[in-house]
């Protein structure tokens, strides 16, 4: 095999994230935009890249494998900002844990993949097909809570960036004493949300998960995009637990998808966010081409 790619998609950030079911999970939910990794023994590209670098010996190392060195070079071309909190380092990382695997005749199930990514840096589980509870440290699905709805997001990408693993070495203390609030009934909300297609509730789990997280992640102006969501016939607000973007959350069935992104800029200070964009929810999971 001379060449191999793979694309995975981010995420509009999470749903939720924090103390559920006596740990700390999340729910992300991927989105149209991807990373895609190409893999080929005519690259000669001389930028490495740790994560992914991590990601080629940590599969080798899954796999089985002996042969040294690993005889590909690889690009790693994205659509997702980075730093954001848009899942890019995910998708890079998972994308090339699939190429990997394929380039030894091997075809990784998500799990597998989800299990090695944890093992590179904390992950997401937009690499899981259907919106899953997750734990991003160890990698593993807690439950499957149904297909990923067919909705949309209007990005509201702040300034700055979040290094994700700096982030939590610094705020685990506060993540862990006193600051951690259960989001056990706001799951059982999203969960319900899922199951009966009333995406309202989905909308006010996300807004109970944000208002949480609020001591430990500043979000300067989640009241106020909330207040013009509704106005709006949103469904509610969700944001990046450890990103600067923050999602306004819309069904289709409802409000035409344009016309929410040219509300939402004509209502927003311009000064407030870096970029306002159009995102559809989409099924996770790395997709391999040959």
């Amino acid at each position: 095999m001379n060449r191999i790619q793979a694309i995975c998609p981010g995420s509009c950030s999470e749903l939720m994230q924090g103390w559920i079911k006596g740990s700390e999970l999340l729910v992300s939910f991927p989105v149209n935009l991807y990373s895609c990794v190409t893999f080929s023994k005519q690259d000669t590209s001389p930028v490495r890249l740790p994560k992914i670098e991590r990601a080629i010996q940590k599969t080798i190392e899954y796999i089985g494998v002996r042969e040294q060195p690993f005889p590909y070079g690889y690009r790693v071309e994205r659509q997702l900002p980075l730093g954001k909190g848009m899942a890019s380092s995910t998708a890079d990382i998972g994308a090339a844990i699939c190429c990997v695997g394929a380039i030894y005749g091997i075809d990784l199930p998500a799990e597998a993949v989800a299990r090695i990514a944890a093992s590179v840096e904390r992950t997401d589980s937009i690499l899981m097909r259907d919106l899953t509870l997750f734990d991003p440290v160890q990698g593993v699905a807690k439950e499957n809570i149904g297909a990923v709805p067919e909705l949309f997001a209007v990005v509201l990408e702040g300034y700055g960036t979040v290094d994700t693993e700096a982030f939590h070495r610094e705020r685990a203390k506060d993540l862990h004493n006193g600051k951690r609030h259960s989001l056990d009934e706001a799951y059982s909300l999203l969960c319900t949300a899922v199951e009966q297609k009333e995406y309202k509730l989905l909308g006010k789990a996300a807004m109970c998960s944000a208002l949480a997280h609020r001591s430990v992640l500043y979000k300067e102006h989640l009241e106020a995009v909330a207040e013009m969501a509704a106005k709006e016939n949103a469904l509610g607000v969700n944001v990046a637990h450890t990103g600067t973007v923050t999602g306004v959350l819309f069904d289709p069935r409802e409000v035409d998808p344009e016309r929410a992104l040219a509300r939402m800029k004509e209502l927003l200070p311009k000064h407030w966010f870096e970029r306002v964009y159009l995102v559809r929810m989409t099924p996770g999971g790395v997709h391999l081409h040959g």
